[in-house]
């Protein structure tokens, strides 16, 4: 194919194709779809990274898309398909209105990354914070997650695992397997999520900060919850088990307790232990397994407030980065100003 005079004279590792809205991309189509503007053209309009912001700010206005996906898509794969050319009815003079247009079927093997944007109501934009265009690993497996939307939903869902533990500690409490005492960290926790939750609006950035470590901490609490509530059931330092132990480990113990349960409900309406004792062997099992799935349902909970945290920080990391790289060409410019006046 002839390419545009001012063709880049390197290609890029990486071209992006902007989508509106995100909901309109469906990853198990072989070829991605055209467009209208696509196909009142005959192309698909792809753009370098140094393109995309001006583009999706241009053409794409919040007044008229709510959301933005952008597919990084890898250049090699479609090179031969590839013819670098202006917009429709300019005259560049220089690369930067040179753009990358894809003729024939865009297969989508050649994707390689999804990056979902968010708006950024102080600045009027779509948010291209520094790094924008290398989604961390996590973004890539919950795309949808480093945005305020998508943080909500991440949210809820653990708000739902909270619910899921509370429900099975309430039914070990009620069969007499741990204390009530620690009920604390379930009801707190759904409290922060339902009613104070982390956003990514959050200003100024050590607020936002700030509750980065508190979900820390709070992740490290979900972490030693199973085993303050066998030490707790126990009473003894010095006797209690974890549980995060063999099935067959819970089991002996939840047998134990049944049975010493049940031997001092006997003599306590003073009758015979040999004449009213039935072994819990069956029940003892269930509520095993009961303890078990709650131990790493903890785990789990503790995994996905670590997840939200690590957004959180992306974020923060990603406005200082964005605020420093605004002020630096402002104090180039005061730092000249007063050279000149030294002289």
């Amino acid at each position: 194919m002839s390419h545009h005079p001012l063709a880049p004279l390197v290609d890029p590792e990486f071209i992006y194709k902007i989508i509106s809205p995100a909901s309109a991309f469906n990853p198990s189509d072989k070829v991605l779809p055209l467009s209208a503007l696509d196909k009142a053209d005959g192309f698909y309009h792809l753009s370098t990274s140094e393109q995309v912001p001006g583009t999706a700010n241009r053409f794409f206005p919040k007044a008229k898309f709510n959301d933005l996906l952008i597919l990084k898509l890898q250049f090699s794969g479609l090179a031969t398909q590839i013819k670098w050319e202006a917009a429709k009815g300019e005259h560049p003079t220089d690369v930067s209105r040179i753009f990358p247009h894809v003729y024939g079927d865009l297969l989508q093997e050649n994707i390689v990354g999804t990056i979902l944007l968010d708006w950024d109501e102080e600045i009027g934009q779509w948010d291209f914070s520094a790094g924008w265009e290398d989604p961390s690993a996590i973004n890539n497996l919950i795309p949808r997650a480093h945005t305020s939307e998508g943080l909500r939903q991440l949210q809820l869902m653990t708000a739902a695992l909270f619910a899921i533990y509370g429900t099975l500690h309430l039914s070990l409490y009620m069969d007499g397997m741990v204390n009530h005492v620690y009920f604390a960290i379930e009801v707190g926790s759904m409290f922060l999520y339902l009613f104070l939750p982390a956003k990514y609006e959050i200003r100024p950035v050590h607020l936002l900060k700030r509750r980065f470590f508190l979900l820390v901490i709070l992740a490290a609490a979900w972490v030693i919850q199973p085993t303050l509530l066998m030490l707790e059931a126990t009473g003894d330092p010095t006797n209690s088990i974890s549980m995060f132990e063999t099935r067959e480990v819970l089991t002996r113990h939840v047998t134990k307790t049944l049975n010493q349960i049940q031997i001092e409900a006997i003599l306590k309406e003073g009758g015979k232990v040999e004449d009213g004792f039935q072994a819990q062997t069956f029940y003892a099992t269930q509520l095993a397994a009961a303890m078990q799935a709650e131990a790493h349902l903890s785990t789990i909970i503790a995994v996905f407030i670590l997840m939200e945290a690590g957004f959180i920080w992306n974020r923060a990391s990603n406005i200082d980065e964005s605020q420093e790289a605004s002020a630096a060409p402002a104090a180039e410019a005061s730092e000249t100003k007063e050279t000149k006046k030294t002289k």
